[in-house]
């Protein structure tokens, strides 16, 4: 123990020495990101190689870390929750700065530019469509209510633009996207996989279906909300009641009503409690006089899965 703590004394002296000798005297600066997410006994023996090693004069140590989760991986290292790990930091942190998170409109904004989605959405033969051309608008208004309102981190906003914009690849110039649809499907595969993946097994019924919905989404459900919610919801149970069946032998989500000539509802909303009419409103829109309410899942897991040919 003597001879350790010896050979430590004797490198910290002579990386004192090496530094004063040649930089000038500027300190020597060693910035380390993201230690939070290495393995959490590496990144413990991490921070004590640096209290231990390189506590000299003139070097400084700048480390980024998600401070929460570097907490309970120090929690996890020493197996106790009673560990005080704040406490615990501070045998190594001097200064310690937050960085404040970006307002909630812009880093959709910014990752949506980042990743050239216009470079597909405003392509020509799309935009003269008119049941492609607000497919932009259509996009980025779900990533707002997805993104702001559910606190999703910004590593996981990051992750599903990137996997989203090369599923993109996978669909042609004129093929349906459904922006609203596959962004929440994508959203679910990053976030809620094995709901994704009882989606598309079949197994769930339409309400099993709804209530894993409701308990993903964690959205403020108000005024403003409440009808792209809605939207959500029905257009996720359009696609999944289309992949349940064959099309001549699909369960009806509504049909007509012979007293009154007009379409009524066979489903409800877990938003909204008597909500038939706004239901119905939506699956008429839906299935108005277009391809797109005869697509099911598959047309949009097949290519979040990246399981379709990618097209350059």
């Amino acid at each position: 123990m003597r001879q350790k703590k010896k050979s430590i004394s004797d490198f910290r002296l002579s990386l004192s020495e090496f530094i004063a000798n040649t930089n000038e005297g500027k300190p020597l600066v060693f910035i380390i990101d993201e230690l939070d997410r290495c393995r959490p006994n590496y990144a413990v023996s991490i921070l004590e190689q640096i209290k231990h090693f390189f506590s000299v004069p003139n070097i400084v140590f700048i480390i980024s870390i998600d401070k929460e989760q570097l907490g309970n991986a120090i929690k996890g290292v020493y197996g106790s929750d009673q560990i005080d790990a704040d406490e615990y930091l501070r045998r190594f942190i001097d200064l310690e700065f937050s960085i404040p998170e970006p307002e909630v409109d812009i880093f959709y904004k910014y990752l949506y530019d980042y990743f050239e989605y216009d470079e597909f959405f405003l392509l020509p033969e799309r935009i003269k469509s008119y049941e492609l051309k607000y497919d932009k608008s259509n996009f980025i208004e779900t990533c707002k209510l997805l993104f702001t309102n559910s606190k999703v981190p910004l590593r996981q906003q990051e992750k599903i633009f990137a996997h989203t914009r090369l599923a993109l690849r996978s669909f042609t110039t004129n093929m349906y996207v459904t922006p609203h649809i596959f962004v929440l499907l994508a959203f679910i595969k990053i976030r809620h996989n094995h709901f994704y993946e009882d989606l598309k097994s079949k197994q769930l019924t339409i309400r099993e279906v709804q209530e894993n919905f409701l308990k993903l989404i964690k959205i403020n459900i108000n005024e403003e909300t409440e009808s792209q919610i809605m939207l959500l919801e029905i257009s996720l149970i359009n696609v999944y009641n289309n992949l349940t069946t064959e099309r001549h032998y699909r369960g009806k989500l509504f049909e007509r009503d012979t007293l009154t000539g007009k379409n009524k509802a066979l489903i409800g909303s877990i938003i909204k409690e008597n909500a038939e009419e706004e239901v119905m409103s939506i699956l008429e829109g839906i299935n108005r006089g277009h391809r797109e309410g005869d697509l099911d899942l598959l047309h949009y897991t097949k290519r979040i899965d990246l399981l379709e040919n990618i097209k350059t």
